[in-house]
C-alpha cells in the first residue's frame, strides 16, 4: 500500500508541476474507502477499490487562470485486466447534478485568444494615438513658425520624416507586442497539451495520469473517475 501511495504521489506532483502557494483548498466528503492526505502543502484524496487505486489533487499554475478548477488525477491498476484512463473517464457535476465541462485544447485556444483581444486592440490604439499626437505637435509647431514669418519648407520636411519615424516605431512596437502575445498563447496551449490527461491503457501494476481543468470555478462539485468496472466518486466544496 505504501508503495502504491508513494508512486501515485510522485506522479501527481510531477504531472501538476504546480506551485502550492495558490492551490485552492477543498473540504472533502470522503467515503469509507477514501482518505485525505496532506502532501507538499496540498490535500489529496486517495480512493481504493478492488481493481484500482485513484488519487485526486487540486493544483494551480498559470493554466488555472483560464477560469477553471485544475486537478491532477492518477490511477494505479491493481487488477489483472487493462484499465482505460482518459478525459472520457471523467465526469464532473455541480452539487445539483448539472454537468460541468472539461477544457480541451480547442477551448484553451479560444480562451487564450479571447483574453488577448483587448490587449491587441489597445496596442493598435496606442500606436495610432502616438502617430496622431506627433502629427498634431508637428503641425502646431510649423503653424507657429509660419505665423512668426519663418520659411518652414525645410522644417516641414524634417518634421514629416520625424513623424513617419515615430509612427513606424510605434506600430513596430505594437506588432512586436502582438507577436509576443501569439508566442505566449501558443506556449500556453502547448503546455496544456503536453500535461493534460490523455487516453491511455494501464496494465497490471501500472500507474498513469495527468491534469484536467473544469470549465468555470464551481464552489462545489462531484468528480467521478471511471476505471473499468469501477467508479471513484469525489465530493468536494471549495473553502472560502
Amino acid at each position: 500500500m505504501n508503495r502504491i501511495i508513494t508512486s501515485i504521489a510522485v506522479l501527481t506532483l510531477c504531472a501538476g508541476c504546480a506551485t502550492t502557494g495558490n492551490v485552492p483548498n477543498y473540504d472533502y466528503q470522503t467515503t469509507s474507502n477514501q482518505v485525505v492526505q496532506h502532501i507538499d502543502g496540498v490535500d489529496s484524496v486517495y480512493s481504493m477499490n478492488d481493481d484500482s487505486f485513484v488519487t485526486l489533487s487540486p493544483r494551480y499554475e498559470k493554466l488555472s487562470e483560464l477560469q477553471g478548477a485544475m486537478f491532477v488525477v492518477a490511477a494505479f491498476n491493481q487488477s489483472d485486466r487493462p484499465l482505460s484512463l482518459g478525459p472520457s473517464s471523467i465526469r464532473v457535476t455541480d452539487a445539483s447534478g448539472n454537468p460541468l465541462l472539461l477544457l480541451d485544447s480547442k477551448r484553451v485556444e479560444e480562451i487564450e485568444y479571447d483574453r488577448q483581444r483587448g490587449k491587441r486592440l489597445l496596442s493598435g490604439v496606442l500606436a495610432t494615438a502616438t502617430t496622431l499626437a506627433a502629427t498634431y505637435v508637428a503641425g502646431e509647431y510649423i503653424a507657429d513658425q509660419q505665423a512668426a514669418g519663418f520659411n518652414t519648407t525645410l522644417l516641414q520636411y524634417d518634421l514629416t520624416n520625424a513623424v513617419v519615424g515615430i509612427s513606424q516605431g510605434a506600430f513596430s512596437a505594437a506588432n512586436l507586442y502582438n507577436t509576443n502575445l501569439d508566442k505566449a498563447a501558443k506556449s500556453q496551449i502547448k503546455h496544456f497539451e503536453n500535461k493534460a490527461l490523455r487516453p491511455t491503457q494501464l496494465s497490471k501494476n501500472e500507474t498513469g495520469g495527468g491534469f484536467f481543468i473544469v470549465d468555470g470555478n464551481p464552489e462545489s462539485m462531484i468528480v467521478t473517475i471511471v476505471t473499468g468496472r469501477e467508479q471513484h466518486v469525489f465530493r468536494m466544496s471549495r473553502q472560502q
